[in-house]
């Protein structure tokens, strides 16, 4: 029987009883008793259990002490990540022996989520989420948090998914730690949580987290165009009399049937030939679920970027007897479904006095079957079959026309060095999303004046041109040639094969020059040192140091570097920081200098502090930009116990501290992007944080016992004795910009905008 006192929390927060006097029941390692599980708990009943413990813990929410709160999620967390792996699950069934450290490997991968190369955008700021909803887009979106044990399985669901939809769904992901506010928009309890964004209305995602439930529900509720263009076929459905054509003066201007009657002459037999195609349609002989979510995606592909105002598909039935009959022509061949490609003509004659056309024949139906030689056809099998049947958009060179027409001035060339060789995996694979490419990227000029062409070059038929080039082997490869004479002497950009619109968004990039400087010993004292003799504001500097080919890491590095360049100067700190490289093969003196000892080398120079900050994460475009913007208009003072003392004792200025914890803290790391905004908010008043993980006495000196505290410090001699804790919504900025006003409206410091 509960005791009285945990009637109204009920059994579940029974087990943990607030005051301990239960807490002899189970000891530590009794992982079951921890999330109040028998042993026959499913995986399921597991991670239901888990989902449970974290909204009752969440520190926003919780009703329970904030330090027994920290405490019993560290403990739930751990059992958790045991209980949820099956393999670590049977062994500690088994033997009951268990590790309940935490995982060193486990914890690195979820702090990298997402940083490696993906086809999910990451939505970085509120504003360009809030766009996309403003926008009244179509979305799924994963949101998700380092700290949440499941998010790290959900994440590399979530990646594959993307590229399963790319070019179809928009798929997105959103990291609540830096973004708390707009996670809380959308209503969620827990991470990761999953949301679609259909024309602007959220819709909750509350399935399974596996790639084939995920491509389910984007087809049935996120696609536009599919359903409205799938026909159920029924019998008559071809007929042998083809829609009657109208009076050339009411073909609809610019319509295909208009510019084909114009300049026509009136001969007295067959004038007009009219062709007819069904791009897609299907035979179907048994149930497949996979063959029709394919045939959806195929089908919104196709829509969305075949030429013309509309497309055709049809599904027959052949399981249905009224069908039967027209399903021989296309016998199953022991498939569930064939695919075919259906075409006619029709032909006319004119009418009389410019009347309607009258209709003479109409040819036989004629398919064109999808090759059955794979086991399972995919969306992109299918949009490459189509594209197959139509005029491709993609220009193709030859040497000879590479060197006469690729380096025109004003004209930026994307150019796929492919081969219609055997052999070549990928090669088909990017037909598809090249063509679709090659005709949304059709009549591009750039605000400066700058065409845009795509092309493809077959290394099977032109192997030694290709291979003097460099892509000898090393194929599809993707690369940009930026027109004009200076493109002579530069290095082709790479670029990444993804879906053609995230293609199109680099290609735009690309076809301008990239804010990238060159330094010598002269540049670098002018624009760096700033030693110009002029009143100029200097400027922040991100500089990398580089050898020649010799060194394979800095081969390796020049791309993301310019990667990089492009994230950040494109990014919100793009006005305030300059990116810049050097040779120390040409410039050796300007490296000797600067004590560069070993290459690659990365620093950043930020104005008015003469020591450098120098660079040793992930060398990725993506990594360094963000490490730089989170450096730039930092605010936030790194308390040392000696710094902590002298801005809480100050008689002129107040302070505002933050007493933190490390990563096992969720809602220490959820705090440290908002605290660095208050701070940039708030100057100039000091703002500081201190990790009491690592001066865990200096924060008990300041009687600090839970994470994370936000405390005021007045100013004055005595301001230790009167701060003020901050108890408020730790995720609204605005509200707590407001109290701290409140208690120093009498003092003269004045905030102001952030710079």
């Amino acid at each position: 029987m509960l005791p009285p006192k945990c009637a109204l929390l009920g059994a579940l927060l029974c087990l943990v009883n607030l005051d301990g006097a239960a807490a002899q029941q189970y000891t530590r390692e009794d992982l079951y008793a921890t999330m109040n599980l028998t042993r026959e708990a499913t995986t399921k009943e597991i991670k239901k259990m888990y989902q449970k413990w974290s909204r009752m813990l969440h520190p926003d929410i919780t009703v329970w002490p904030k330090e027994l709160a920290k405490q019993r999620l560290i403990k739930v967390t751990e059992a958790y990540e045991i209980l949820a792996d099956e393999d670590r699950k049977k062994d500690y069934d088994s033997s009951g022996r268990v590790d309940l450290g935490t995982d060193p490997n486990t914890e690195w991968k979820r702090s990298k989520l997402f940083d490696g190369t993906h086809d999910a955008f990451q939505f970085r700021d509120a504003d360009t989420l809030k766009a996309a909803i403003d926008n009244k887009e179509n979305w799924f979106i994963l949101f998700w948090g380092k700290n949440y044990p499941e998010c790290l399985d959900a994440s590399a669901v979530w990646q594959k998914f993307a590229t399963r939809m790319k070019g179809i769904v928009n798929v997105g992901t959103v990291q609540c730690d830096e973004l708390m506010p707009s996670c809380r928009s959308f209503g969620m309890n827990t991470l990761p949580a999953i949301f679609s964004l259909k024309k602007g209305v959220k819709g909750h995602y509350r399935g399974r987290i596996e790639q084939q439930s995920l491509v389910e529900y984007a087809a049935d509720n996120l696609l536009s165009h599919s359903n409205d263009h799938i026909i159920d076929y029924k019998p008559g459905y071809f007929g042998q009399t083809a829609p009657i054509i109208p009076a050339l003066e009411t073909a609809a201007p610019g319509s295909s049937l208009a510019s084909g009657l114009q300049g026509m002459a009136r001969p007295t037999k067959y004038t007009l030939s009219v062709p007819e195609a069904w791009e897609l349609v299907t035979f179907e002989y048994t149930d497949c679920m996979d063959c029709r979510i394919e045939l959806t995606l195929a089908t919104e592909t196709l829509q969305m970027y075949t030429r013309g105002d509309n497309i055709r598909v049809v599904r027959v039935d052949c399981e249905k007897k009224r069908n039967q009959d027209f399903c021989k022509i296309a016998p199953s061949n022991g498939k569930a479904w064939r695919v075919a490609h259906v075409t006619r003509s029709s032909f006319y004659a004119p009418g009389a006095n410019g009347g309607a056309w009258t209709h003479i024949k109409t040819t036989p139906l004629k398919l064109s079957f999808l090759p059955t030689g794979k086991a399972q056809w995919s969306a992109r099998d299918l949009t490459n079959f189509v594209f197959q049947h139509q005029d491709s958009a993609i220009i193709k060179l030859t040497p000879k026309s590479f060197y006469k027409t690729v380096l025109q001035e004003r004209t930026a060339w994307a150019i796929l060095f492919t081969t219609s060789k055997e052999g070549c995996e990928n090669c088909g694979k990017y037909q598809a999303d090249w063509e679709i490419m090659a005709r949304i990227t059709q009549g591009y000029i750039s605000p400066k004046g700058t065409k845009l062409r795509v092309a493809s070059i077959d290394c099977g038929e032109h192997e030694a041109f290709c291979s003097s080039l460099g892509f000898g082997g090393k194929l599809p490869a993707l690369r940009m040639y930026r027109g004009g004479i200076e493109a002579k002497e530069q290095e082709p950009h790479k670029l990444n094969l993804m879906d053609p619109p995230s293609m199109l968004r680099e290609c735009k990039r690309e076809m301008e020059p990239l804010k990238l400087y060159d330094l010598d010993m002269e540049s670098f004292d002018r624009l760096v040192n700033n030693k110009t003799g002029e009143a100029t504001k200097p400027n922040n500097w991100f500089i990398l140091y580089n050898a020649g080919s010799w060194c394979p890491p800095c081969n390796q590095i020049r791309q993301p570097w310019k990667d990089a360049t492009r994230i950040v100067d494109e990014g919100p700190v793009g006005s305030k920081i300059k990116i810049g490289q050097v040779d120390c093969e040409t410039q050796e003196a300007l490296c000797r200098k600067h004590k560069i000892e070993s290459y690659p080398t990365m620093q950043l120079h930020l104005q008015g502090k003469p020591k450098f900050i120098e660079y040793g994460g992930q060398r990725t475009g993506d990594a360094m930009a963000r490490w730089v913007e989170d450096l730039i208009d930092n605010f936030v003072i790194d308390l040392t116990p000696k710094k902590l003392i002298e801005i809480t004792s100050s008689r002129n200025q107040p302070a505002l501290v933050s007493f933190s914890a490390g990563e096992w803290c969720p809602p220490c790391s959820l705090m440290k992007p908002m605290f660095k905004i208050i701070a940039a908010k708030i100057r100039p008043m000091n703002v500081g944080s201190i990790n009491c993980d690592v001066h865990r006495e200096a924060c008990q000196q300041f009687g600090i016992s839970g994470y994370p505290v936000m405390a005021l410090y007045p100013n004055g001699p005595d301001n230790r004795r009167r701060h003020l804790i901050y108890k408020g919504d730790r995720g609204d900025v605005d509200v707590i910009i407001d109290w701290i006003k409140t208690h120093i409206k009498d003092t003269n410091l004045e905030i102001g905008p952030a710079e």
